[in-house]
């Protein structure tokens, strides 16, 4: 169980605060559970999620953990799925972001990155299906790194680049 003020990565959502737990004051729940009341860091609004929910809930990374695994990026290898059926496509990205893995989330970012990269050299345009999952999965590691290191998320990108590069203008492999 978490506990009320505790920074945690709640399903496609990404990082929220548990601002409460109990029954919400909300007409349609049910009052016989107790729910987590979770307040997105990066959007607004408020999530009412029972306790005992099956919903993909994980502590955050801690920092140690992000700089270790900033350290693997060269080793997390691309997966290129050149498929023109754009639902197998969905369906793939889809299931790589669900369980909310950072290396899942670097993975998609390296792929999509080298993806685009072909698509630029033989004069083409990135699809739309490949542009919309890499922005996904850029904000859950951005969100989630940003609170690891206490900084701001539009400077994260740079930050990892800086860690595995030791050059911020090399950002090919996160984008």
């Amino acid at each position: 169980m978490y506990q009320k003020g505790e920074i945690i990565v709640y399903g496609n959502t990404g990082v929220c605060k548990v601002e409460d737990i109990g029954v919400p004051a909300i007409s349609g729940v049910d009052q016989s559970k107790k729910y987590y009341t979770l307040d997105p860091v990066f959007e607004s609004g408020k999530i009412y999620i029972p306790i005992d929910s099956k919903a993909f809930m994980r502590s955050i990374i801690t920092k140690e953990e992000a700089l270790k695994l900033i350290h693997r990026i060269p080793d997390i290898r691309e997966e290129i799925i050149d498929n023109r059926n754009l639902n197998l496509l969905k369906e793939h990205y889809k299931t790589s972001l669900e369980n909310y893995i950072c290396d899942d989330l670097i993975q998609i970012i390296k792929t999509v990155s080298v993806k685009d990269q072909m698509a630029q050299d033989k004069g083409k345009k990135l699809g739309q299906v490949d542009k919309f999952y890499m922005k996904k999965a850029e904000e859950m590691l951005y969100g989630e790194f940003s609170i690891a290191f206490d900084m701001p998320k539009d400077d994260v990108k740079a930050f990892i680049a800086k860690k595995v590069f030791n050059d911020s203008s090399n950002l090919s492999v996160i984008n």
